[in-house]
C-alpha cells in the first residue's frame, strides 16, 4: 500500500514534468518561423527596393539620353537657322555691303570724277550685287518660310518689305550715280564706264533674282522706284527701267 502511494506520487512527478518538455521545442519552432518570416520580408523588401532603384536608374539615363537627343537636335536647328539666308537677310547685307562704294561717288567731285576713279568703285559694285545675286538664287526651291524669312530670322516678312529692301538698293545707287553725272566734266565719261562694267545687265540680274522668289514683288515695287525712272533714263540704264516698268 505504502508501495503504491509512492509510485503514485512519482508518477504524477513524471506527468507534470511532460508539458515543460514538449513546450520547448514548439517555443523553438514558432521563434525559427518568426526569424524565417523576418528574413522573407527583409528579402521582399530588399527586392523591390532594388526593382525600384533599377527602374529609378533607366529613368534617368532615358532622360539623359532624350536631354542630349533634344539638346543634339536643337543645336542643329540652330545651325541651319543661322546657315540659311532669307531674302531681306540678303538685301540688307547687300546694302550695308554697297556703303562704302556709294559713300565714295557720293564724294566725288568735278576734279576727281574721271573714268579711272570711276571704274574700280562701279566694278566694286558690280562685284557685290553679283555675289547677292548668287545668293538670291540659291533660295529658288526653297519654302516661302525661308525666303520671307526676317534679317534676324524670327518672323516672317510681307512682300512689302522685300520690295523696301530692293527699293532702297536701286533708289540709293541711282541717287548717287546722278550725284556723279552733275558734277562730272564729261558726262559721257560716266557713261562709258556704266557700259564697261555692264552695270545694266547686274542690277537686272539682282531684280530678276528677287522677282524669281518673291510672288507679287514687281506690284509692290513699281511704287518705290517711280521716282528713280528719270534717272535711269539720264544714265542710260533704259534696261532697268523696262524691267520695272516705269521707263
Amino acid at each position: 500500500m505504502r508501495t503504491s502511494a509512492i509510485f503514485s506520487v512519482v508518477a504524477a512527478a513524471a506527468f507534470s514534468l511532460v508539458p515543460f518538455a514538449s513546450a520547448a521545442p514548439l517555443v523553438d519552432a514558432e521563434a525559427a518561423a518568426v526569424a524565417d518570416a523576418k528574413v522573407l520580408r527583409r528579402e521582399v523588401v530588399d527586392a523591390k527596393a532594388g526593382v525600384a532603384a533599377d527602374v529609378h536608374a533607366r529613368d534617368l539615363v532615358g532622360a539623359a539620353a532624350g536631354t542630349a537627343v533634344g539638346a543634339a537636335a536643337g543645336a542643329a536647328a540652330g545651325v541651319i537657322a543661322r546657315d540659311t539666308k532669307g531674302c531681306a537677310s540678303i538685301l540688307v547685307e547687300l546694302k550695308v555691303n554697297l556703303g562704302a562704294s556709294l559713300c565714295d561717288l557720293n564724294h566725288l567731285t568735278s576734279q576727281n570724277a574721271t573714268t579711272e576713279t570711276i571704274t574700280p568703285i562701279l566694278k566694286e559694285v558690280v562685284s557685290v550685287i553679283g555675289d547677292a545675286v548668287t545668293d538670291l538664287k540659291a533660295l529658288v526651291g526653297q519654302p516661302i518660310s525661308v525666303i520671307l524669312c526676317s534679317a534676324d530670322g524670327t518672323a516672317q516678312v510681307a512682300v512689302s518689305v522685300i520690295a523696301g529692301l530692293l527699293a532702297d538698293v536701286l533708289c540709293a545707287l541711282c541717287t548717287a550715280l546722278a550725284l556723279v553725272l552733275s558734277v562730272v566734266g564729261d558726262k559721257k565719261c560716266l557713261l562709258d564706264v556704266i557700259v564697261s562694267v555692264a552695270l545694266g545687265g547686274c542690277l537686272c540680274e539682282l531684280i530678276k533674282a528677287v522677282l524669281a522668289i518673291v510672288d507679287g514683288l514687281l506690284a509692290e515695287l513699281v511704287p518705290l522706284v517711280l521716282s528713280i525712272a528719270s534717272i535711269l533714263v539720264s544714265l542710260g540704264l533704259n534696261v532697268v527701267g523696262n524691267l520695272l516698268t516705269i521707263c
